[in-house]
């Protein structure tokens, strides 16, 4: 069989089951026909919410008969051949019924061209196929022209394209006495310059094309016609998770994984679901198929297409984890980390069509000479951490705790002079799970999620008045939250080594155990 933009007929056909939708096809009982010149028949039956597509010598009994050419076929199903114009032209024909073949067009989802590499032919088919819609009257509101493409070598043709009434159509072959004809000697050169890897002042000089007519109107092509783009192919789930799993090795970070021995079992279940384990020892990650003996951790997805959005960025793991749709078996800390052993998913950036171009990027902070007091109030409490002490400032009327100090009670709304040492430890009075980090305002950088960040109540503090500040990440899931009448989690300070009088002088809180 043929190929039409690298599709065949029998392939739109042979994806009908997954494509079907059954609610389009609700109280529908009837039997269609395909009639596809030179390729065959089909017979589509719908009954019941069901369908069935098979090849036919015979379409006797179906309500309604499509009759197309292969190409014209495919292109309207691929969207690269506008239906409307297919069937005012003549080239789609409906013998039969025509309300009822209209029904078959709810049934079924669009059809997605696969994954393939577009030969030169492909590309100049799907040129010539947007040409109309990529028209733009408004930047010629009274040309006259008629434009003839003539395309040498293999892939190549004829088109003239007929510009009036600020309309645009498209035919094949020469028109007599066209206003402009551009000749290229070879399809794969006017592939490169549609996709912007030549220019057509090289074809030009170097005596590979030609133009014969109004120069002008050749030099305005890019303001005629929108700049082509060639199809982005869409990733299944199937396709999504290999590519995951074929660049997990390559994503490996081993300056986070020092001395590191373990096996990861990932069980990816539903369709394009399978079973792999990275092994990491020695510095090196490698991956296998299939289970080993005692995994270290394992992870079970019940659904590809989760997993999927998980690592696409649509969705959190903890999300999975809590419906029920996930679960860790063996050391769940490990299983926290796999954000640091492995760089983030990235998909493929063009799937199916030319590779996007790079952009230039230039990383850099911007500074502004400026200056911010922390006043005398902020002030004393961060030159406090520098000594690893947590100081609060005590409202003389009511005797509140204030922590961070602000210089008046919020409450009784009087200056509070008074300063107590308070904690360092406490107890978790609140706990959230952060998904989603805003950018650092200074340096752009974004915190790693999810994280913990937890609400203390300091020892010497009461009430609600409590310190906000982070949880040592692998002990996010065991602290428990505490009130007025039941203790939360006892934490401690984390200190960094070195302070410089800042609430990060404090790197995370963590179970005093």
């Amino acid at each position: 069989m043929a190929e039409y933009w690298g599709v065949k007929v029998e392939d739109i056909f042979n994806t009908m089951p997954e494509r079907f939708r059954l609610d389009g096809a609700k109280g529908v009982d009837a039997s269609f026909g395909y009639d596809i010149k030179d390729e065959g028949k089909w017979k589509l039956t719908v009954k019941n919410g069901a369908m069935k597509i098979e090849k036919a010598a015979d379409l006797a009994g179906c309500v309604s008969i499509m009759v197309a050419d292969g190409e014209t076929f495919v292109g309207v199903n691929t969207g690269k051949v506008d239906g409307v114009n297919a069937f005012t032209s003549g080239k789609v024909k409906v013998e039969g019924d025509f309300s009822a073949f209209g029904k078959t067009a709810k049934m079924f989802k669009k059809f997605v061209i696969g994954k393939k590499e577009m030969s030169t032919k492909d590309y100049i088919l799907d040129m010539f196929g947007t040409l109309v819609s990529r028209f733009q009257p408004k930047n010629v509101p009274d040309l006259n022209a008629s434009i003839t493409y003539q395309i040498g070598g293999e892939g190549g043709g004829v088109w003239t394209a007929i510009i009036k009434d600020n309309k645009c159509t498209l035919k094949e072959g020469h028109v007599e006495k066209p206003t402009v004809k551009l000749e290229i000697n070879e399809a794969k050169d006017w592939v490169d310059v549609m996709l912007g890897k030549s220019d057509p002042f090289s074809l030009l000089s170097a005596g590979k094309a030609a133009i014969v007519g109004e120069t002008a109107l050749a030099m305005k092509l890019g303001e005629i016609f929108a700049k082509y783009q060639p199809p982005k192919i869409e990733f299944t789930t199937k396709d999504f998770i290999l590519d995951m799993f074929g660049t997990l090795v390559g994503r490996f970070q081993p300056q986070n994984a020092e001395g590191l021995d373990a096996s990861i079992t990932y069980q990816i279940g539903g369709e394009g679901g399978g079973v792999w384990t990275a092994i990491i020892k020695d510095g090196k990650c490698s991956l296998k198929e299939g289970h080993v003996d005692k995994a270290t951790v394992k992870l079970e997805i019940n659904e590809a297409k989760d997993w999927v959005d998980v690592m696409l960025g649509k969705s959190d793991p903890f999300s999975l984890l809590s419906a029920g749709k996930a679960a860790i078996v063996g050391e769940t800390a490990l299983a926290m980390k796999l954000g640091e052993l492995f760089a983030k998913y990235q998909p493929p950036a063009s799937i199916g069509g030319e590779p996007e171009q790079e952009l230039l990027v230039l990383k850099k902070t911007i500074a502004v000479k400026q200056r911010f007091a922390t006043g005398p109030v902020m002030g004393k409490f961060l030159n406090a951490m520098k000594d690893k002490k947590l100081i609060a400032n005590k409202c003389p009327s009511c005797g509140r705790i204030q922590i961070p100090p602000r210089e008046v009670c919020a409450e009784c709304r009087v200056s509070a002079d008074e300063w107590v040492e308070v904690g360092p430890k406490g107890q978790v009075r609140y706990m959230e799970y952060v998904y989603y980090a805003s950018p650092d305002p200074l340096t752009g950088e974004t915190r790693e999620t999810p994280y913990g960040m937890v609400n203390i109540l300091l020892d010497g503090c009461k009430g609600h008045d409590t310190f906000a500040h982070l949880i040592r990440r692998d002990q996010m899931d065991i602290i428990k939250n505490g009130n007025n009448e039941i203790a939360g989690t006892r934490v401690r300070p984390v200190w960094n080594d070195k302070r410089v009088g800042s609430v990060f002088d404090i790197k995370h809180f963590e179970i005093d155990e």
